[in-house]
Formats: structure tokens, sequence, C-alpha cells
């Protein structure tokens, strides 16, 4: 349907050209973290985790407080990936929180804000935890992916991560995630 914008006042010329910015925002938003859970797949794959699967999250339309459509989770889900991990002939569950941010510093060092993750995230991370099994963070930034612990030391509420720093805390092998 045209819209005719001679017979639209200036508000609603507004809205319409809100309405449109935001939906290509909510695009841009989703082929991005497409991408960052394609990456985040290979890294776990290359970590030794299998039967990986992405933990879909379903969606209802909704509005914003400007009257913009928008899509609302139905739910809170557990994660974004869920895989199996082999170790001595037992399968050990695997929960990923994957987290794909362009956000850096003046000089140009990704970041990852403690607040990047929401509430729940974090409490489903720790309580996979809680039963042995592996619970990990990918962040994938224009530096590439790096899988976390969800316990960086330092890393709190207030405060955010630099790429660098969080190399050292980079996990190269599952096995260093087993309590026993």
């Amino acid at each position: 349907m045209a819209i005719d914008w001679t017979k639209a006042s200036s508000k609603a010329r507004q809205r319409i050209i809100n309405r449109e910015a935001q939906r290509m925002r909510n695009r841009e938003n989703q082929r991005k973290g497409e991408i960052g859970e394609d990456h985040a797949l290979r890294a776990l794959k290359q970590l030794g985790c299998h039967e990986l699967d992405s933990i879909e999250t379903g969606f209802r339309r909704g509005r914003d407080k400007g009257g913009n459509l928008i899509m609302i989770p139905k739910a809170k889900v557990a994660g974004d990936i869920r895989g199996i991990f082999y170790h001595k002939g037992f399968g050990i569950s695997v929960l990923a929180e994957v987290k794909s941010r362009a956000t850096e510093t003046r000089d140009g060092m990704p970041v990852l804000s403690h607040s990047d993750l929401e509430t729940h995230q974090w409490e489903k991370l720790l309580r996979h935890r809680k039963y042995n099994a592996i619970a990990v963070i990918v962040w994938v930034s224009k530096k590439g992916v790096i899988v976390l612990p969800p316990g960086v030391p330092g890393w709190h509420k207030g405060r955010r991560l630099r790429w660098d720093d969080a190399q050292q805390y980079r996990i190269i092998d599952l096995k260093s995630m087993l309590t026993n």
C-alpha cells in the first residue's frame, strides 16, 4: 500500500520514518546475531563439542512505547547453544550463551559489559555449572571469537571486560571446565 506523503502530517511522517529505521536496525541486529552464532558453533566444535543445537526463541508481535511494532521473546531460554562434550566415556552437557558485540573503547578495543548478559542468562549458566556441566560465554567481535567461563575474575555488575584482558581466561580445552 503506497503512502500519500502529501496528506500525512509531519508527526505521522516522522513516525513512519522512525518505524522503518527501527525495522532496519532490528534486521541488522538479527543478521549479526545469526553470523555470531555460526562463529560460535564453529568455535565450540573446535573445542570438541558434539550434537550442537541452537536454542530457538519463539517470538510474538508487540508494540514499544512509541507504538512501533516489535518482536518480543515468548520465554526466557536457557542459552543460545546446547551441546555434548564427550569425556572418559560420558557425555557432559554444554550450555553456551553467545554475545556478538561491536562495542569498543576509544582505542578500538572490543569490550563486553557484564550487563550484556541478562540476569536470567547468568542464572542459567551458573546453575548449569552447579551440576558439574559445562557453561561458557562465546564472545564474537571484530577481533575474532573467544570462549570464556562465566566466572571471569573482576568481571561483575557494572564492569566491562576488554578483549585483550579476556585472553588470559580463554578456554582452550573444555576438560579444564570439569570439576573432577
